[in-house]
């Protein structure tokens, strides 16, 4: 049994080592091209892939760093419009906007200051999926839904509300309060 396991684990590893160094190191030389009028415009190859984590890409879209004064659009590698960021003297400000792959909505991001903000996601059908208002504060609120509308999760740090609810509108847990226990409902 330990010879099956450590044989497995060589040929991961091997198979690993064969896979081009694209996959795992990504471009982080982003390149702005002025379009107009405090307009510019960059190509991020791997957009996809440099969403999912923290990466050089996301440090480098979420600070004001090397970023000049005005609308920043963010295509990715088949030439998609993805993002649309907006600079003041190298804070974050207004509304952001991302996309899908396939062109809907996927967020809005309104910028108060540079670490305030509200923002709501989308599901490909235009239905609201998330929202969340005063992002890492202490008075805090993120509600999550179904694609039905139903409300799937909702956390109120003020309120000290933290509850979860199946698709059908039933609670599902209850960590609200100062509880040290909670309720889950099956």
């Amino acid at each position: 049994m330990h010879r099956q396991i450590i044989y497995v684990l060589l040929i991961a590893i091997g198979s690993a080592k064969n896979l081009p160094a694209q996959d795992f190191k990504p471009d982080c030389d982003f390149k702005i091209e002025k379009t107009g009028e405090r307009k510019y415009k960059i190509q991020v190859n791997n957009f996809d892939s440099l969403q999912m984590g923290e990466t050089c890409f996301l440090s480098w879209m979420n600070t004001g760093k090397e970023k000049p004064d005005g609308e920043l659009l963010v295509f990715d590698e088949k030439g998609r419009k993805r993002r649309l960021a907006v600079y003041k003297s190298g804070i974050r400000v207004g509304t952001h906007y991302e996309w899908y792959d396939t062109g809907e909505l996927y967020d809005t991001t309104i910028w108060e200051t540079n670490m305030f903000f509200n923002s709501k996601g989308y599901y490909k059908s235009g239905k609201i999926k998330t929202y969340r208002h005063k992002w890492y504060r202490e008075n805090a609120v993120y509600t999550s839904y179904y694609e039905n509308g139903q409300i799937e999760s909702i956390t109120d740090y003020s309120a000290q509300v933290d509850k979860t609810y199946y698709e059908n509108g039933q609670i599902k847990t209850d960590k609200s309060g100062t509880k040290k226990t909670y309720t889950e409902w099956l």
